[in-house]
């Protein structure tokens, strides 16, 4: 007989430990991350200072630039800045709960199609993945798009089962919504609702093909609704980074887009459309973006040091125990076999991505593997439960499968500092103590089960400990990863305090300016988005000119405008970079920076030719060698006035 399906008071026992063991891992000195990536922060709170910055996600409080984002997940953070104050755990509070939430929704989705057993298996995995925790600590919106994801997920299995168009409907306008949080990345499962859609009607009511036209018509308008109103919209509005000809609908195709598959992105690196024509563009220009993050692609990518302590922990259980799984697939039920189908196409889609991709992509990216590895994971595990109640030969195949995830495992955890070594030895230990019992237990369900859950269990303590690490370490603020790395990361929040070594600098600055240009509309002007431009937003609550976008590449305003500010006396202040001499790239979580922009050369020389630079003591404090070399902190800025132009 089979399960019953449906949640019980059982279920929900499971559900409230599911969302405890989230919350300590998601909220547990929450703290110390400070206000995280500091580019989302500074959106954040100028955001709040109006409801024209609030409508186009503007980074800074003048609204001058845009954040290059669509406006969703910014506008969550936004409204929970609003009502319980601007500080940095509550800008960590959407993603901490939508993480939360996910592993409910995940338990939710696998309780109706399997067991128990699937569903609390499936919420682990994911919930304990270390770049689930990592990404669900910081400001990046990845995980609120998650969350969406999988209640589309939930409301086209929904429709498979059921046969209601509705719910297809509401799965792909769902899909929409998540793409004004991350654009193009929430079409990422588009390709297992499509495929799953016409598989469903191919054969029996081909009429209701027909359907796709429309829902996915609807899904695009929902898609680009803000991006079309955004470049339609007359008047003065922030300036799209990251988009030569400011345009929101550039961006998805240009730098949120194309760039994301082939790495190839025009607008960041020159600013100009035409810049290809160039032939003397700086070798570093004609080269894909630095992979020192996410290691080069290929088949072992998932597997090697970069990626592989992020998401790929059962990655060796769930390819070795599929194969068990699809030799059983004619004894499942329908709807098994439609939702194992279903997360197989999404994980095999995510893995083959991640893998090949030359894109542009970060190692937080990779949440969008771990609803699929849980799920997955969960399957596997339940039918072994059942399998290995059998023979002494169906034992040992169940030990061979966790044999070869205990091997997968501590490959992983070889790349790491001698001192985990009692890791290995433990999950080593573990596992064959528990192989060997399992091959002497027959007939005893007790003890067959008890032995199972053992040796899940060992496959836990690798990802959990590795999960716990940006808790003890605090995470990395600008591009969240988890793993002992942390312990030497300069961006680890633990490391720098949530910014306070960089507050001192800032308020030895701020106190300059404010003494000197209080009057000013923007306290200052730079180049380019750095930790200064936004954490100067973030403690002083004044705009900060930045002409040059993101990195520096977008051309924004003239000389001649840049005069005309000087004159109207909105700015006088100019913060101006000068490239450190090397970069450090030994720390893979720190990748190369960009080569400087040469989209604003005539503005950088107006402002070294008329400004006055003021003495380095009237405001700088100095810092560490290796801080100074990896923020472009004061040692490598210089400042300068000009009050009127000839």
């Amino acid at each position: 007989m089979k399960e019953n399906r449906k949640l019980d008071q059982k279920d929900y026992l499971y559900l409230s430990a599911l969302a405890a063991i989230s919350v300590f891992f998601n909220f547990f000195k929450i703290i110390q991350e400070g206000f995280g990536n500091t580019f989302y922060a500074a959106t954040v709170y100028s955001m709040t200072t109006g409801f024209w910055n609030f409508l186009y996600a503007s980074y800074d409080p003048a609204g001058f630039l845009g954040a290059g984002k669509p406006p969703l997940g910014l506008w969550i953070q936004a409204i929970f800045a609003l009502i319980l104050g601007f500080k940095g755990w509550v800008i960590m509070l959407p993603q901490g709960i939508s993480g939360v939430l996910s592993g409910i929704v995940l338990y939710i989705i696998a309780r109706q199609s399997f067991g128990r057993i699937t569903a609390m298996t499936a919420s682990l995995v994911m919930l304990l993945s270390p770049v689930f925790i990592a990404t669900c600590r910081n400001n990046t919106m990845d995980a609120v798009l998650l969350l969406v994801l999988l209640i589309s997920a939930l409301l086209f299995l929904k429709f498979i089962s059921r046969k209601s168009i509705l719910y297809f409907y509401a799965s792909l306008i769902l899909t929409g919504i998540g793409f004004n949080i991350k654009m193009l990345q929430a079409y990422m499962i588009l390709p297992v609702i499509y495929f799953f859609f016409l598989k469903a009607y191919y054969r029996k009511d081909k009429w209701k093909i027909i359907h796709v036209i429309p829902a996915t018509v609807i899904m695009i308008i929902i898609s680009l609704s803000w991006s079309v109103y955004y470049d339609l919209s007359s008047g003065k509005k922030p300036f799209v980074t990251a988009s030569p000809s400011n345009s929101m609908l550039e961006l998805v195709t240009g730098h949120n887009g194309l760039a994301r598959i082939s790495g190839v992105d025009r607008g960041m690196i020159t600013g100009k459309k035409d810049d290809h024509k160039d032939k003397s563009l700086h070798p570093m220009d004609k080269i894909p973006p630095s992979f020192a993050e996410t290691g080069f692609p290929g088949i072992t990518r998932l597997f090697r040091k970069e990626l592989a302590a992020q998401a790929s922990w059962f990655i060796g259980f769930i390819l070795s125990g599929l194969v068990l799984v699809i030799a059983g697939y004619r004894e499942m039920e329908t709807n098994e076999k439609q939702a194992l189908a279903f997360w197989c196409i999404w994980f095999f889609i995510m893995a083959l991505y991640f893998s090949f991709t030359s894109g542009i992509f970060h190692r937080y990216y990779l949440i969008m593997i771990t609803p699929a590895a849980g799920m997955l994971s969960g399957i596997i595990f339940e039918k072994l439960s059942t399998f290995c109640r059998r023979s002494r030969f169906h034992k040992l195949i169940v030990s061979i499968i966790f044999l070869v995830s205990v091997m997968s495992q501590c490959f992983i955890i070889s790349y790491y500092h001698t001192w985990n070594y009692w890791i290995i030895y433990t999950i080593a230990g573990l596992s064959i103590v528990t192989i060997f019992l399992s091959l002497q237990i027959i007939g005893n369900k007790g003890l067959a089960r008890m032995t199972l859950l053992t040796s899940m269990a060992v496959l836990f303590l690798a990802p959990a400990i590795w999960s716990y690490y940006p808790i003890r370490y605090g995470g990395n603020v600008m591009l969240p990863y988890s793993g002992n790395e942390l312990e030497n990361d300069v961006l680890s929040s633990r490391n720098i305090k949530g910014f306070e070594p960089m507050y001192l600098h800032l308020n030895t600055l701020a106190n300059y300016l404010a003494r000197e240009n209080s009057r000013k509309k923007f306290l200052l002007a730079t180049s380019n988005v750095n930790l200064y431009a936004s954490t100067l937003i973030i403690s002083t609550g004044k705009p900060v000119l930045v002409y040059g976008g993101f990195t520096g590449n977008d051309r924004i305003i003239s000389v001649d405008e840049m005069k005309k500010m000087i004159e109207n006396k909105e700015i006088s202040f100019f913060l101006m970079h000068k490239p450190p001499e090397h970069h450090d790239v030994s720390n893979a979580s720190m990748p190369p920076a960009p080569p400087p922009g040469r989209a604003n050369e005539d503005i950088d020389k107006f402002i070294l030719d008329n400004g006055i630079k003021i003495p380095d003591i009237e405001w700088k404090i100095p810092l560490s060698d290796i801080k100074r070399k990896i923020f472009h902190t004061p040692g490598n800025l210089e400042l300068y006035k000009i009050d009127s132009v000839n």
